[in-house]
Order: structure tokens, then C-alpha cells, then sequence
């Protein structure tokens, strides 16, 4: 990555492919729409679940997200999870593309598009809808293009976790969760696993999680911890039998995309990011509680420069995208990999130093200031 170029704050230019746009953070997009869009018939109304997610998809040009997708490059999570050779297969191609050989780090691109993605899908709803998309490997739906990136996701016959005030509380594709008015939120009560409730009901009236009393947020985060896990759990555990790339790195991965999405979203949208920031750390907080191999986590970067002050994360876990030009046979012991950490390690890689990242947040900020 040149000095000479504002670098992106999150992601690796690396990672794009040749003329394909960058998003703020420097991922590729691929500025087509998802097969239906999750578009109605003309004069139909989306239901709340497909509304859910045309907003979301409506803020991005990349990281697409759409629903009832099917038909030529499409597969099932659930599917592709029970076919072992459909697994190899998308190993094998991030380790003849974007890895390089490197067999650490094509599991890792695997679950950091799949974290990227995801954290679109769950966080966006969350933070600007108060809502949550309940997801499964059975009703997730993946297409990748050929160079084994994520094109987009699809939910099928989407039902959405809502609070007791939504206006689609009470439609049969919604979950209503937190409190309601004749069950007020109590000072705390333990989160039970599974399913959040059924859909057109009332879920946890607690909020979920041992919440405490008013926090009416604290059902949609176990709505959204319970999705988390249903699908990135075993698509973790696939990666792990296949690559040298731990269950904790990867849980780590999950959590750097959740805060990173939360905060970029909030910048994008003009939107509080401390708000951003107090949503996204509870939701990781809820999901540590589930999931003890989720111990690295992001740490807050503020940024103040004279184009203008800013929050970034300084990511827990490094995705290992410095080593998609590293030579494949420089291995541990084989000499150092800083030159390549300075050339392709992510602007908030945990391995560059802070002032090296700092800077390179204060370039991105003042590009931005510049083409505004």
C-alpha cells in the first residue's frame, strides 16, 4: 500500500480486484444487484422481513443483501455445510486466489468475507432499525463470484425480531421481543438459549440476556447473538478442519467486522458513533457470553485532524491479508514479515503501530474531506 495514497480504514486495497469501486473502507464491490433485489411484484407490499433488508442493501453498493435469492451460483449455508467437497472447493479457490498458497490465510479470507457480510446483515438493521433478521444455515443463502469473494446474501422468506412499538409488531413474519406494556422489563433475568420466540409473539420480556430493567435493546441482542452463532459457528468449524487459522481467531475476526460495520455505518449515515460504538460492544459482550473463544476484541481509535475528528477500531485479530504477496514458501522462522505487514496489513491491522495507523486514518479523513 503507497504511502503517497490515502489508505482505507479498515480493509486492504489488496483485497479488490482490478476496476471493481472501493468502498470507504477498500473493499471491492461488484455494482450489480442480487438476482430479484428483494423486490415485490409490482404493487405489493415487502413484508417486514423483506423491507428489512432492501434498507439495508439500499445504504451499500457492495456487500450485497437481498431475499429469496436462488438459481445459478446460488447455495444454501445449510447446504454447502453438508457437502464436504462443496467445502473443499471454496478453500481450494481462496487458496489458488487471494492466498496465494497460503493455507492460514484462505481460511481466514473465508471467514472474514463471510464476517463482513454478516456484520451488514446484523448490524445495520440493529443500529438503524431496531430491528433483527433471525438467521439459520437454512434460511442463508450465499453467491460468490469467481474469485471466491462473497458477491452477495439472501434470506429466505425473512422473519424479523421487533419491539413491542414497531409498527409491524404483530404481523405473522414478526418476532416481537423486550418488553411490552403489560410485561415490563424486570431487573434481570437469565438469557435462555435457542430461538427468541415465536413468530407474532412476544419473545424474552426481559430484553434478554439479564439485562436489567428499561433496556429494551436487550432482546433484539439476543435475537441477533442467537443468529450469529446458529450460522458463523459451524461455517467456523468447517474452516478450522480445513486451514491452519484458529477458532479463536476467527470468532475474533467476527467481532472486528460487528464494531467495524457499526462504526462505518454510523459515519456514512452522520449518525452518533458513540451510540455506534455502546450497541455494537453490548452485542459483543452478549456474544462472549456465548461464545468463550470470543476473547480478542476491538479497541477504540479516535482520530482528530483538521479535515475533521472521526471514530475508528483498532482490530483485535489480524486477518492475514499482508501475506497475500508474501512468497508462499516465507513460512515462520524464515525471516521477518514486516516488510509485507507495511506493505498489505490493513490500516487497523493490530500489528502496525499506532502512529503509523493514526496517520494513515488522518489521510483517509482528509481524502474524504477533499471529494466531499
Amino acid at each position: 500500500m503507497s504511502s503517497a495514497s490515502p489508505p482505507p480504514p479498515h480493509d486492504p486495497s489488496s483485497i479488490a480486484s482490478a476496476g471493481q469501486p472501493l468502498d470507504p473502507t477498500g473493499v471491492a464491490g461488484t455494482g450489480t444487484s442480487p438476482d430479484n433485489g428483494g423486490q415485490a411484484p409490482s404493487g405489493a407490499r415487502l413484508s417486514p422481513g423483506a423491507a428489512t433488508v432492501a434498507r439495508v442493501d439500499a445504504t451499500r453498493s457492495w456487500r450485497r443483501v437481498t431475499v429469496d435469492a436462488g438459481g445459478d451460483g446460488w447455495f444454501r449455508l445449510a447446504d454447502r455445510l453438508a457437502d464436504p467437497a462443496g467445502l473443499d472447493a471454496w478453500y481450494a479457490a481462496e487458496l489458488a486466489g487471494t492466498g496465494r498458497g497460503h493455507r492460514d490465510l484462505a481460511g481466514a479470507l473465508i471467514v472474514y468475507r463471510f464476517s463482513g457480510s454478516l456484520a451488514e446483515l446484523v448490524v445495520g438493521p440493529l443500529l438503524e432499525q431496531r430491528r433483527v433478521v433471525l438467521l439459520r444455515p437454512d434460511n442463508l443463502s450465499l453467491r460468490l463470484a469467481e474469485n471466491a469473494r462473497i458477491e452477495a446474501l439472501s434470506v429466505s422468506a425473512p422473519v424479523v425480531a421487533v419491539l413491542a412499538d414497531d409498527p409491524d409488531a404483530g404481523h405473522p413474519d414478526t418476532v416481537v421481543v423486550g418488553p411490552t406494556p403489560d410485561k415490563p422489563s424486570p431487573p434481570s433475568t437469565a438469557l435462555a438459549p435457542g430461538p427468541s420466540a415465536t413468530p407474532g409473539t412476544a419473545g424474552r420480556a426481559d430484553g434478554g440476556g439479564g439485562a436489567g430493567r428499561g433496556d429494551v435493546m436487550g432482546g433484539l441482542r439476543a435475537a441477533a447473538v442467537d443468529g450469529l452463532v446458529a450460522v458463523f459457528e459451524p461455517l467456523a468449524g468447517a474452516v478450522r478442519e480445513r486451514a491452519p487459522f484458529g477458532l479463536r481467531g476467527m470468532w475474533g475476526t467476527l467481532a472486528d467486522h460487528l464494531v467495524d460495520v457499526a462504526l462505518r455505518r454510523a459515519r456514512d449515515g452522520g449518525s452518533d458513533p458513540e451510540a455506534a460504538w455502546t450497541t455494537a460492544s453490548a452485542l459483543l459482550d452478549e456474544l462472549a457470553a456465548r461464545q468463550p473463544l470470543l476473547r480478542s476484541r476491538p479497541t477504540r481509535h479516535a482520530v482528530a485532524c483538521p479535515a475533521g475528528t472521526a471514530l475508528f477500531a483498532t482490530k483485535g485479530t489480524c486477518c492475514l491479508i499482508y501475506k497475500t504477496n508474501m512468497p508462499g514458501d516465507h513460512g515462520e522462522g524464515r525471516g521477518s514479515a514486516q516488510p509485507w505487514i507495511e506493505a498489505d496489513a490493513c490500516t487497523s491491522c493490530p500489528l502496525r503501530p499506532e502512529a503509523d495507523r493514526t496517520a494513515r486514518l488522518v489521510r483517509y479523513l482528509t481524502d474524504r474531506a477533499n471529494r466531499a
